[in-house]
């Protein structure tokens, strides 16, 4: 019996068996890291758009107009790419919204 052919059997299956755990391991691991992230991301979101919408109120009661109101809207996005817009009741925006 050949030791070297022994020895490379051993290291052979141990390999496999860490790469079968981690693939299993990963397989759970990283889906669960996506769903927190996006659930912590929709939480960071949802605080801000809540802030956002009470200046707006306090704005509003100090009777700023609808235009105004967009226009200070504009300036509490917290990215770029992020809009924050006023309607007036019947949903329509002002006519200086982007």
């Amino acid at each position: 019996m050949n030791i070297g052919s022994l020895r490379w059997k051993l290291t052979a299956s141990h390999l496999l068996l860490v790469v079968f755990s981690l693939t299993v391991v990963a397989s759970y691991l990283v889906p669960a890291l996506v769903r927190l992230q996006r659930d912590r991301y929709q939480q960071s979101v949802l605080t801000e758009a809540r802030m956002a919408a009470r200046m707006l109120e306090r704005y509003q009661s100090e009777g700023l107009t609808l235009a105004q109101l967009d226009a200070v809207a504009d300036t509490l996005a917290w990215r770029k790419d992020v809009y924050i817009g006023v309607k007036d009741a019947e949903g329509r925006p002002p006519a200086t919204s982007r």
